[in-house]
């Protein structure tokens, strides 16, 4: 509401508003309080502060805020609460799980280039792999040497995406003519 069309201040602060409450609580605080029933109500416009004389004035911002935080202080924690969750679990998560992408077609037909994966970076992981298992590490500097050599590009995050062949103790690791892989003897499976 306005009372700019009124040209004398005296008058302004004598014009008659209708009012009605926002909000069901306000109006049964009323009820209870003043005994009010009929909507809307009308106040001289003398009686409203100038903070209050609208909605979207900055300088009423704070004092809604604080006057919704006392009438549901329970409801607005809880949100704010809710709200806030995802980033100390999204800080702490990354330190576990990390999602990357394939860049490349060298794991075809396993992985295709685009796909995601999602890593796991418990502590331990040396432990639990076996053979097959797909793993993620950063490339050896004489590795990286011969791909920086070749014209290809990598940066200091670039990781490489491969399938555990061999394990500790194995002794004989062959690839024959048809591309297939014998481990001790016997053929790979994976």
């Amino acid at each position: 509401f306005s009372t700019d069309c009124i040209k004398n201040d005296s008058d302004k602060s004598k014009a008659r508003l209708a009012l009605r409450p926002c909000g069901w609580k306000l109006q049964q605080q009323l009820w209870k309080r003043d005994g009010v029933k009929d909507w809307p109500i009308e106040v001289e416009a003398g009686m409203l502060s100038n903070v209050a004389t609208t909605r979207f004035n900055i300088d009423s911002a704070i004092p809604r805020i604080t006057s919704a935080f006392q009438r549901d202080w329970k409801l607005y924690t809880l949100s704010l609460a809710i709200a806030l969750t995802p980033i100390p679990l999204a800080l702490f998560a990354r330190n576990f799980v990390s999602f990357y992408a394939i860049p490349s077609a060298s794991m075809e037909p396993t992985l295709l280039r685009g796909d995601v994966l999602v890593v796991e970076k418990l502590p331990g992981a040396y432990q639990r792999t076996k053979r097959g298992d797909i793993v993620l590490f950063n490339p050896p500097e004489s590795l990286s040497k011969i791909i920086t050599n070749n014209g290809s590009k990598l940066s200091s995050t670039s990781l490489f995406v491969k399938r555990i062949v061999g394990l500790p103790g194995d002794q004989n690791i062959r690839l024959d003519d048809e591309g297939n892989v014998e481990i001790n003897g016997e053929s790979a499976v994976g």
